[in-house]
């Protein structure tokens, strides 16, 4: 599970969302969602004062090299949600769709493959195709299954417990996507669902409604990193 999340966190943090149409992929029914935004990022001073950090380049790059290898992590440019539709038995996405802006999906996904194969769970792996791509499924941990299918060669789609799933890009009425703004670098949209789940009545000592809806959004400029979070109550009546 610890290297499922390493994987998660490298995957999720360096990919650019131009417009809004791969938030079209999130279910309706989905309870979190995750987006990202590193054109936003890679353009910032931010990155410019870490590639000149020495902790940085000699603790962190490494641990991202071995997920995913690169010579630079702006050479992963591209797009990516990710989504949970139950955060009271998950900790991590249940999934996510990434589109590279390169033809780099195939090395990311033999990559991921063989951490596990590497790790010896090569029992526990089964590979084959779904619909035609290339797909694999591995066991993580006693009760999880990582599922990943190589759509295209820009385009790989991912799944925890729901076996190999091709998501379709179809708008649904969802309010946590709608909240989002595509001009952030991150944000994170939670249902009012979930922080009941999350965060029930006898820890905060109130009734949470199921119609609030928690934004929390990062912007990332030359001069200033701006955090926003948002409390929307207008479902309330």
């Amino acid at each position: 599970m610890k290297k499922l999340c390493l994987i998660f966190a490298a995957l999720t943090m360096f990919f650019p969302v131009s417009g809004r149409e791969i938030l079209d992929y999130v279910p309706a029914n989905a309870e979190c969602v995750l987006y990202g935004n590193s054109q936003l990022f890679f353009l910032s001073k931010v990155w410019k004062i870490l590639r000149k950090n020495k902790d940085f380049q000699s603790e962190i790059v490494p641990k991202l090299t071995f997920v995913i290898p690169f010579k630079e992590l702006s050479e992963f440019s591209g797009k990516v949600v990710a989504w949970s539709c139950d955060l009271s038995s998950k900790t991590v996405p249940t999934g996510a769709v990434i589109i590279f802006d390169s033809g780099i999906a195939q090395k990311v996904f033999d990559r991921i493959r063989n951490i596990f194969q590497l790790e010896g769970v090569k029992g526990n792996i089964w590979s084959g195709r779904k619909n035609g791509c290339p797909a694999f499924e591995a066991s993580v941990g006693r009760d999880c299954k990582l599922a990943m299918v190589l759509v295209s060669n820009k385009e790989i789609h991912i799944a925890l417990d729901n076996g190999l799933s091709i998501w379709k890009a179809v708008k649904k009425d969802n309010a946590l996507v709608a909240a989002i703004d595509p001009a952030c670098a991150a944000a994170i949209t939670v249902s009012g669902e979930s922080v009941k789940k999350i965060l029930p009545r006898n820890e905060v000592g109130f009734e949470i409604s199921k119609d609030v809806l928690v934004k929390m959004e990062a912007y990332i400029g030359q001069k200033k990193i701006r955090f926003n979070t948002t409390i929307d109550i207008s479902g309330i009546e």
